[in-house]
């Protein structure tokens, strides 16, 4: 039976670092990755060298993620609990699926204007690639107040490395307009601050 099945078996302090190691396994990001490129390759159906379908496959990536995030925080503002729940049910994870839904709405707005193609909006397509992710992580009506915060600090560092890898690539092709630079960058910063919040979330739950 995987360590995942098995995360009640956990005390709060031994669930830190348990979330990294055993649940996105030894190269958390690089999985994640591939996972995402495997759901969205009929999407893209691309070669790395054709810029315009290089740019679907990325954006693809990036809104499903989006979604993934969006649904595991508005499922963490459900069943979050304990002496911290009115922040957390409120302040921390509702105003986090809150603006991942804003955030959601603006890249695939902006996959379809910059690619003309509106099957960038395919629900179909977007769940597929939504659920590998979501696949990735502990379910949040498993977890305890800590271990909520620990998967979202994983979330937060899965969406950053992917935002910096999209981000150096598309520039590399040239398919980096301004205005998604301007969209990627305002992005990651507002996601860092979320990094902060649950950081420090974390440690008010082990009293550190």
């Amino acid at each position: 039976m995987s360590r995942i099945k098995r995360l009640s078996e956990f005390s709060d302090h031994e669930m830190v670092g348990v979330i990294s190691s055993e649940v996105m396994g030894e190269n958390p990001i690089g999985d994640a990755v591939d996972v995402v490129a495997k759901a969205v390759a009929s999407v893209a159906g691309a070669t790395v060298g054709d810029d315009h379908k290089l740019l679907k496959k990325r954006m693809s990536q990036y809104i499903g993620m989006l979604r993934g995030m969006q649904l595991w925080y508005h499922a963490a503002h459900h069943v979050t609990r304990g002496t911290g729940f009115f922040g957390d049910h409120a302040d921390l994870y509702g105003t986090l699926y809150k603006n991942l839904t804003e955030d959601f709405d603006q890249a695939v707005e902006k996959a379809i204007g910059l690619t003309n193609d509106e099957d960038m909006a395919n629900p179909c397509n977007i769940t597929e690639v939504a659920l590998c992710i979501l696949h990735k992580f502990p379910c949040p009506p498993t977890l305890s107040a800590l271990a909520l915060a620990s998967t979202a600090l994983e979330l937060e560092n899965s969406h950053n490395k992917l935002v910096s890898a999209m981000f150096d690539e598309l520039e590399s092709a040239g398919c980096l307009t301004l205005g998604l630079n301007d969209m990627l960058m305002a992005t990651v910063n507002a996601h860092e601050e979320y990094y902060y919040k649950l950081q420090q979330r974390v440690k008010t739950e082990l009293e550190n």
